[in-house]
C-alpha cells in the first residue's frame, strides 16, 4: 500500500497519514478526497497551492508509484 503523509492544515481533513491502494496519483487522491480538498473533479486535476512529493521528488518529475511509495502532500500555507 502507498503511504500518504499530510502536513499543515491538511492534517485537519485527513489526519497525519493514510495508507491506500492505487497506481496513479489521481487514483490515490480520489480515494481519500471525498470533500474535494485536493482535486478539482470537473477538470480531473490537482488543485493549485498544493506541493506533492512522490518518494521525495516533485510529482511532475517523478510520477512513478509502487506499493512501497511514500507521498507527501504539503499545502503552500503549511506554516513553520
Amino acid at each position: 500500500m502507498v503511504k500518504v503523509n499530510f502536513y499543515g492544515p491538511l492534517k485537519n481533513y485527513f489526519g497525519n497519514t493514510a495508507e491506500v491502494k492505487g497506481r496513479t496519483l489521481l487514483e490515490i487522491l480520489s480515494s481519500i478526497d471525498a470533500n474535494n480538498v485536493l482535486i478539482e473533479r470537473k477538470q480531473n486535476k490537482i488543485k493549485s497551492g498544493i506541493i506533492i512529493l512522490i518518494d521525495g521528488m516533485d510529482w511532475r518529475i517523478n510520477s512513478a508509484i509502487n506499493d512501497e511509495s511514500q507521498i507527501d502532500i504539503i499545502p503552500v500555507n503549511h506554516g513553520g
